[in-house]
């Protein structure tokens, strides 16, 4: 999770940070996922006047080149994102939409195909009440997502969630882990 304004950073080995080009759409409260190759920055929110406003903005930086490309829009705003890479596509699983005063709890499993510059959903997350997760990692080998933590409730009472499941990217299907 980035809760930065659009600085980024690369520390040295020595200990040395170097300011690297600065993310175009500043922002806090999205996924940032690496592929190996680039990074990720996605969704979120900023602020505006006295009121913060949902982002689907998504851009990649290369690291090598030291710049930042859009990408396709998320196909809804959202933020408290979290989210992870595996087998050329990002898994970005549930989310957070809504004004900040009235938020949404977002099922969705946004699925980014890095090739293509295309998104996509999976199968919805099935647990209620749907938290924002704050744990996401994919296993490449086996091709699965897992989720786990987070805040769960509705727009009026939240809840810390001990919710864990698994996502097969490969069957389509959530599984609730013990």
């Amino acid at each position: 999770r980035c809760r930065g304004l659009g600085d980024l950073y690369k520390r040295h080995v020595q200990g040395v940070w170097t300011l690297k080009a600065a993310m175009p759409t500043g922002r806090d409260r999205l996924a940032v996922v690496g592929d190996g190759a680039r990074i990720w920055a996605i969704g979120g929110e900023s602020r505006s006047g006295t009121d913060y406003v949902v982002s689907n903005v998504v851009e990649s930086y290369d690291p090598g080149a030291d710049t930042w490309s859009t990408g396709a829009a998320l196909p809804t705003a959202a933020r408290d994102l979290s989210g992870c890479a595996m087998n050329g596509k990002i898994y970005v699983p549930n989310g957070q939409g809504g004004t900040y005063s009235a938020p949404t709890f977002l099922a969705t499993l946004w699925i980014y195909t890095i090739s293509s510059n295309a998104w996509s959903t999976g199968a919805n997350y099935p647990g209620t009440p749907v938290p924002v997760l704050q744990a996401v990692a994919c296993d490449a080998a086996n091709n699965l997502v897992y989720v786990a933590g987070g805040v769960s409730g509705t727009s009026t009472s939240t809840a810390i969630s001990n919710k864990a499941y698994v996502y097969n990217a490969t069957s389509n299907a959530w599984t609730a882990l013990p």
